[in-house]
């Protein structure tokens, strides 16, 4: 995964599988990584077969590879983790200077591509 610096994406989705009884959750990341990710919400509970969307952002704050867990821990004791790896970079950008009027007064409107 190949991720610009400053930049937001993803969404998690959480399925209580079990037939029999709510599940509890807490999902948690480890501390180093509390500023490049955030999680909502954090903790709740699960209805027996509810589907719940969690909102992921990732937004690394500096260049370089991460690799960390996200835990959930559940009310019975178990836990369970996925683990997110990647690298951010800084973005690319390419301005064609050519297609720019650099005077004064100029009105002219043009899309840069990311």
């Amino acid at each position: 995964m190949l991720i610009p610096v400053k930049e937001t994406d993803a969404e998690v989705f959480l399925k209580n599988i079990s037939p029999d009884y709510p599940a509890i959750y807490n999902l948690s990341i480890p501390a180093e990584f509390d500023k490049m990710v955030i999680l909502e919400p954090t903790d709740g509970v699960l209805q027996i077969g509810e589907v719940r969307r969690i909102r992921f952002l990732l937004r690394p704050y500096r260049t370089g590879k991460f690799d960390f867990p996200i835990t959930a821990q559940l009310s019975n004791g178990k836990e369970t983790s996925i683990r997110l790896g990647g690298v951010a970079e800084p973005p690319n950008v390419g301005v064609d200077v050519s297609q720019f009027n650099f005077h004064s007064g100029s009105r002219s409107h043009y899309t840069i591509h990311l």
